[in-house]
């Protein structure tokens, strides 16, 4: 029997997908205004979802505690795909003072890389990093790392997305009930 057809597998999987949607919703409330003071990352990837939406198919490998099943998807709602990243964005008026930001650039002033780190240990949000294309201005690679706690549920989510091959994003979670869990999923469109 396959993993993913499992009740262990399935009852786990709601829990994480419950857990992943309301960590990441809570990122993005439409009462937030925004602003422009960093990368436009929601807006980035918004072209992304178009740009890819040319795609006849992916690579789906999900990794649950060391269990693994690759499928090939032909269906594909580039923006659902694309949330976890699209909800990353840390562009709130009211967060301009809780990140830093720090522009790393070449020998002739071109940026290499962008670098935001939060301030404050209660934001959703911990890390970004996206790297660019020498002399090209072209993004090469953006990480994102997010954390949670609560009472009952210590939750890590890192994001690496490749625009020419894919992304990872492995969620490691540990809780009373399950302990620790670790979920990576990885989309492969080379």
């Amino acid at each position: 029997m396959s993993i993913l057809a499992t009740p262990r597998f399935i009852k786990i999987m709601t829990l994480l997908s419950i857990l992943i949607a309301g960590c990441s919703s809570s990122d993005r409330s439409p009462e937030k205004p925004k602003t422009t003071a960093f990368f436009d990352l929601e807006g980035w990837f918004h072209n992304e979802a178009r740009r890819l939406s040319d795609l006849s198919s992916i690579k789906r490998t999900i990794v649950l505690d060391g269990k693994e099943e690759t499928h090939i998807v032909d269906q594909i709602d580039w923006e659902k795909e694309l949330r976890p990243f699209i909800y990353s964005d840390i562009n709130r008026v009211g967060w301009t003072d809780r990140y830093s930001a720090d522009t790393i650039p070449d020998a002739v002033g071109k940026t290499l890389q962008m670098h935001y780190k939060a301030l404050d240990d209660q934001l959703r949000v911990r890390e970004i990093r996206i790297f660019f294309r020498p002399k090209m201005e072209k993004v090469e690679k953006i990480l994102i790392t997010k954390k949670r706690s609560s009472l009952i549920v210590e939750n890590e989510q890192r994001l690496t997305y490749l625009p020419d091959e894919g992304y990872i994003l492995v969620n490691r979670q540990s809780t009373p009930i399950f302990g620790k869990k670790e979920l990576r999923i990885a989309v492969d469109w080379q």
